[in-house]
């Protein structure tokens, strides 16, 4: 993530927790729902294609 920031010069890279194995290792079917729903609703609003909207992993560049 931080050589995307540093190396390739854009602006923000956001992590994905759950491409891998997230949703067959979670075993709470209502909170996979809601992580679903949520997802599909921000990117909807917002014409965007994140995968994973929740996540914590993030880096961003630094401008003066």
């Amino acid at each position: 993530m931080a050589d995307a920031v540093l190396s390739r010069g854009v602006d923000m890279v956001i992590g994905d927790r759950l491409s891998s194995t997230y949703f067959h290792e979670n075993k709470r079917p209502f909170h996979n729902f809601g992580n679903l729903a949520v997802r599909a609703l921000i990117n909807f609003i917002f014409s965007s294609n994140i995968q994973d909207v929740m996540t914590g992993c993030r880096a961003m560049s630094y401008l003066l």
